[in-house]
This record gives structure tokens, sequence and C-alpha cells, in this order.
């Protein structure tokens, strides 16, 4: 199976409190989100750019959300934004985003 080295991926482990960056804005690029595996306790995530721009969600989820592998990818951030979760009450996530930076 080829891997391509432009992608990574990060693990999710938020709290309400903790809710924000997921993976670093770079000028000049956007994160496309390749991936997605999330387990929402309580309340609802939501995966958007740094600015507040809604990419998914958001998702009212007590289980686990699943966005298999797709090269077309899920969402893209604005160009130069962050990655960001966030999440409403009690909520929390666990889980993994496989991303790429595009152009």
């Amino acid at each position: 199976m080829y891997v391509d080295p432009s992608q990574a991926f990060v693990a999710l482990n938020y709290t309400v409190t903790s809710s924000g960056v997921v993976v670093a804005g770079v000028a000049g690029q956007k994160v496309r989100i390749l991936a997605l595996v999330a387990r929402a306790a309580d309340g609802t995530t939501e995966f958007e750019s740094n600015d507040g721009t809604a990419m998914i969600g958001p998702i009212t989820c007590t289980s686990t959300l699943v966005l298999p592998f797709s090269e077309v990818g899920w969402g893209d951030t604005k160009a130069g934004e962050a990655l960001k979760i966030a999440l409403s009450g009690s909520d929390s996530n666990t889980g993994v985003v496989v991303y790429a930076y595009v152009a």
C-alpha cells in the first residue's frame, strides 16, 4: 500500500474546556480532512476553520462517527487557517483525524 508522505494524522482527546486547534494553519495552505474517527460523549462536535467557518457539523453524536478515507477529502479550512474542534456543553471527544495540507 502506498502512503502519501504529505498525509499526517493527529489524535483527538478534547473536552469542552480544551476545545481548540487540532492542526496548525500554514500560510497559503488549507487543511483537508481525509478521514476521521471520533467518539463524542455528549452534546455536539464541529470541525471548523480557526475563524469559525464550519466544515463538518455540528454533529450530535453519542457514539462513534467514522468518515472513511477519501482522496477528495471531507472538507477544507480556509487558506492559512488552522483546523479547530468546537465542542458544546459537557462534551468530550476522542479519536483521530487524517489530514493533508493542500494549496
